[in-house]
């Protein structure tokens, strides 16, 4: 078994332990291999965040302010999405997002974003809305926590009061 050397590595191994490695091995998705390196043990790493009881997820973490500059990205299976606010083009209250940059890694990289994301259903996504928060928006960002039979391991933004108007920004097919 081979696991991305990502920030989210340790989310990543700690679904392993978590999981179970039959079950991780049995749900793995093949994937190109490059700039691989061999980590014989993990005395480097703290194996504390690996406790079951750390929560890594947005919810869980603190505010921030957003920098005006970053844009998130809601994948959605559905074209017109209950958690996008169409006429004043926003994200509603209480919704979650990741980062674009966590979006084209996934997309880039053909990785399942259920499985990555967590997502409550297996239906396929087919739909991304891009939103730009402004400096006045607050989110909780945070990696995806294995949820819904799924592993997680993805950014996670939560927007728990949405963001401004006017910050929506496109939608395209994913």
């Amino acid at each position: 078994m081979i696991i991305d050397d990502t920030p989210q590595i340790l989310n990543e191994v700690k679904s392993v332990f978590k999981s179970g490695y039959r079950t991780v091995f049995l749900s793995a998705l093949e994937v190109e291999l490059k700039n691989i390196r061999l980590v014989e043990n993990l005395s480097n790493f703290n194996i504390k965040t690996l406790s079951a009881t750390k929560k890594t997820g947005a919810i869980d973490q603190n505010y921030e302010i957003a920098d005006g500059k970053e844009i998130f990205s809601r994948l959605s299976a559905y074209e017109d999405d209950k958690r996008v606010d169409t006429v004043n083009k926003r994200l509603l209250e209480g919704s979650f997002a990741t980062t674009y940059y966590d979006y084209q890694y996934c997309k880039n990289n053909k990785i399942n974003p259920v499985e990555r994301y967590a997502l409550p259903n297996n239906e396929d996504i087919k739909w991304a809305f891009h939103f730009q928060p402004l400096q006045v928006d607050l989110l909780k960002r945070g990696v995806v926590e294995p949820a819904n039979n799924h592993s997680g391991g993805g950014v996670e933004a939560y927007f728990e009061f949405g963001t401004s108007k006017n910050t929506f920004l496109d939608k395209t097919t994913y």
